[in-house]
């Protein structure tokens, strides 16, 4: 009312969205049926929740203002589509853009996304990533250190990573419409590490890990490392879960440098991580086995 004049304009609408088109009190949907019930001034709503796939709705309209409520417009009806969102892009909690002196075996953390059943978490050695494709968004293979599903939000790496490195990590959320966006990407870089001793005879050594050869391989590689001291060795391979697939060396062994040949005949195409471990250091190395 303006100047004791009713206004016949609306200034608001009152819409419903239902699972029943059976009218209750004063026209509006039985309120156990009702999915939604609110009041917008614009003509245009975008509904902030999901409604179930495959599914039939009513909905209808009622005009107000001033002098109160008018009567609801007609019943519309709607069958929603059997289409499932992809997942949003989950939030990484830790580690996050440059954090430093992180724990050489550390828990990833993120924040679940919605419309995520599981995850796919990838680390790398660097940040590039595929431009375009079925890859596009995922880190280049040849840089990945790592790259696997799971259903948690979190995950504890199985393996020792490098002293003092910088590493990269994304995670991106699965359903059963497909995979959504990566996460922004996590830089970290990890803390420090006995690197190297004076072997006897003057000669300088520090533990290292050398790439195996040849890598892609079929069904052999050799493994070649050096050890800075005396001491407790292993030398073991484990699969993509951090299951151990096989020990190629454990025992002491003296300050030197050693080779080993890795048979994988027994095992599937895949790739396996070599990881060999003295009690003051450790290191990974990713080999790939094609059949």
């Amino acid at each position: 009312m303006r100047d004791g004049t009713i206004s016949y304009f609306p200034t608001e609408y009152r819409i419903q969205v239902a699972t029943s088109s059976t009218p209750g009190p004063g026209g509006s949907f039985e309120s156990n049926k009702i999915v939604l019930d609110t009041v917008l001034t614009d003509t245009t709503l975008h509904l902030s929740f999901p409604l179930d796939s495959a599914a039939t709705y009513y909905w209808h309209v009622a005009a107000q203002n001033l002098g109160g409520t008018g009567s609801y417009s007609h019943t519309y009806i709607f069958r929603t589509s059997t289409a499932i969102r992809l997942p949003a892009a989950p939030l990484i909690v830790f580690p996050q853009v440059r954090a430093t002196g992180v724990s050489r075996e550390p828990v990833f953390k993120w924040n679940s996304s919605s419309y995520s059943g599981s995850y796919e978490f990838q680390i790398a050695t660097n940040y590039q990533s595929y431009l375009s494709g079925d890859s596009a968004g995922m880190f280049l293979s040849q840089n990945v250190l790592l790259d696997t599903t799971m259903s948690d939000t979190s995950f504890q790496f199985p393996f020792a990573l490098d002293s003092s490195s910088t590493y990269f990590w994304q995670v991106r959320g699965i359903n059963a419409a497909g995979t959504g966006q990566f996460s922004s990407t996590g830089v970290f870089t990890t803390g420090n590490g006995v690197t190297a001793v004076d072997e006897p005879g003057g000669v300088s050594l520090s533990f290292d890990l050398l790439q195996n050869y040849p890598n892609p391989f079929n069904p052999t590689t050799e493994i070649g490392f050096q050890i800075a001291d005396a001491g407790s060795v292993t030398l073991k391979v484990y699969d993509v879960l951090g299951q151990r697939a096989s020990t190629l060396i454990d025992k002491v062994e003296r300050p030197g440098k050693y080779e080993v040949q890795f048979n994988g005949s027994r095992l599937p195409s895949g790739v396996f991580f070599c990881k060999p471990a003295t009690p003051s250091y450790t290191k990974i190395r990713k080999m790939a086995l094609l059949k």
